[in-house]
């Protein structure tokens, strides 16, 4: 993700696209979720409140979705 920072921000900022989670659930998922806010600070020029409720507006309308199990 790190990576492809700037291109992942504007698939999900601009294009729409939809991020989807899936995966172990034990540490994984707070690890992306971690590396994603810090794309959407950086790359979003938001503060970490801001990209907080980014985040959750995301989750609201489908667009970062997340299948976990142990």
């Amino acid at each position: 993700m790190e990576q492809h920072a700037r291109q992942l921000w504007e698939l999900i900022d601009r294009e729409g696209a939809v991020f989807y989670l899936s995966g172990n659930a034990k540490n994984m998922p707070k690890d992306v979720r971690r590396a994603f806010k810090a794309i959407v600070v950086r790359e979003g020029h938001l503060s970490e409140d801001e990209a907080d409720k980014y985040i959750r507006t995301l989750e609201l309308h489908d667009r970062f979705m997340t299948e976990t199990w142990f």
